[in-house]
C-alpha cells in the first residue's frame, strides 16, 4: 500500500475548500428532442470546471468559488443569478463590457442532446470570442485568492487551457502562484512545527530537571530523617542510660534509708531502754562519778 498523502492546507486557515478556473457557459437543453428542430431549450449554467465546484458546494456543502468571465449584458447576469442558485462564490468573477453586438466578448453557449436508446448524447458548443477565452495572465491576483483569503485545491481543465494562448498562459500562472503560496504555507507549518517541537523539548527538559531537582530533594530530605532518626536512637539509648542510673540511685538511697531506718531503731531502742544509775564516791565521800547500765530486754 502506497504511503503518497497529499499535504493539503487546514480548512480553518482558508476561506474557500475549492477553486475552479475556467469557462462558464450557458448549457441549452432541447429534453428529449432534437437541437436542429427544437422549439424550446430548458436553460443551465455549465462549463468542465465550474461543474466540479457547483457539485463541491450543492452536494457536499463545501465553499467553493469560480474564477470566470462574463460580459455586461443579460446573457452574462443570466449565468450570474444561475450561479447564485448553485451557491458558487463569484466575487473572483471577471466583468468584461459589452459592445451591443457581440464583437467584442459574448457567453458562451453549449446545446446538448439527451441519448435516446442506440443513440448516443449529442453537443454542440458555440463558444467562439467568450469572455472566458479572453482572459490572460494578470486579471486575477493570485496572490490574494491562494495566499490572504485561502484556497484549499484548485481545479482547471484542458479544454480550458486550450481556448487561447492567453487562457493557457493564465493557467500556467494560476497554478505556479498556487504551488507557491503552497511552498510558503508549508514553510509556515514546518517553521511552526519547529517550533512547537523546540518548546515541546524545552518543557520535558524543564520537566526533567523539575524531576532531578524533586529527587534530590526527595535525597536530601531521606538523609534528614535518617540522621533524625539516629539522633532520636542516641537520645534513647541516652535515656535508657540515665533511666538505669537513676534506677542505681534509688537502689542506693533505698538500702541507704534502710540502713539509716535500722540505726535509728538501734539507738531509739538505746534511748528507750531501762537504764540503772549509781554514784561513785570518792575517798573523801564525796560523789566523783556516776556509773549507767542498761537492763537487759
Amino acid at each position: 500500500m502506497s504511503d503518497f498523502r497529499l499535504d493539503i492546507r487546514p480548512a480553518g486557515d482558508c476561506e474557500f475548500d475549492l477553486c475552479s478556473f475556467g469557462e462558464v457557459m450557458l448549457r441549452f437543453d432541447p429534453g428529449f428532442g432534437r437541437v436542429r428542430n427544437a422549439r424550446s431549450f430548458n436553460v443551465w449554467e455549465g462549463g468542465g470546471e465550474y461543474n466540479v465546484a457547483r457539485a463541491f458546494r450543492k452536494c457536499w456543502g463545501h465553499r467553493s468559488t469560480v474564477v470566470t468571465a462574463l460580459p455586461r449584458n443579460d446573457l452574462g447576469w443570466l449565468v450570474e443569478d444561475l450561479m447564485m442558485q448553485g451557491g458558487v462564490d463569484q466575487s473572483n468573477v471577471i466583468w468584461r463590457d459589452f459592445d451591443g453586438l457581440g464583437r467584442n466578448t459574448r457567453v458562451g453557449l453549449n446545446f446538448t442532446e439527451k441519448g435516446f436508446g442506440v443513440r448516443a448524447a449529442l453537443g454542440c458548443s458555440d463558444r467562439g470570442n467568450s469572455a472566458a477565452s479572453q482572459i490572460v495572465p494578470g486579471e486575477t491576483d493570485w496572490d490574494e485568492l491562494f495566499g490572504k483569503r485561502g484556497v484549499r485545491w484548485l481545479h482547471t481543465g484542458g479544454i480550458f487551457v486550450a481556448l487561447s494562448e492567453g487562457t493557457a498562459q493564465a493557467v500556467i500562472e494560476a497554478v505556479k502562484a498556487q504551488l507557491e503560496q503552497s511552498a510558503q504555507q508549508l514553510e509556515a507549518r514546518k517553521l511552526a512545527l519547529d517550533e512547537q517541537r523546540y518548546m515541546h523539548e524545552a518543557t520535558m527538559a524543564a520537566q526533567d530537571q523539575t524531576i532531578k531537582s524533586r529527587e534530590v530533594g526527595l535525597a536530601e530530605t531521606a538523609a534528614r530523617q535518617k540522621a533524625d532518626a539516629e539522633a532520636i536512637k542516641g537520645q534513647m539509648q541516652d535515656i535508657s542510660a540515665v533511666q538505669g542510673a537513676l534506677q542505681d540511685v534509688g537502689k542506693m538511697l533505698q538500702q541507704l534509708g534502710q540502713q539509716h531506718a535500722q540505726s535509728h531503731e538501734a539507738v531509739m531502742k538505746g534511748v528507750l531502754a531501762k537504764r540503772t544509775v549509781q554514784a561513785v564516791r570518792g575517798p573523801d565521800g564525796r560523789i566523783a562519778g556516776a556509773t549507767s547500765m542498761v537492763e537487759a530486754g
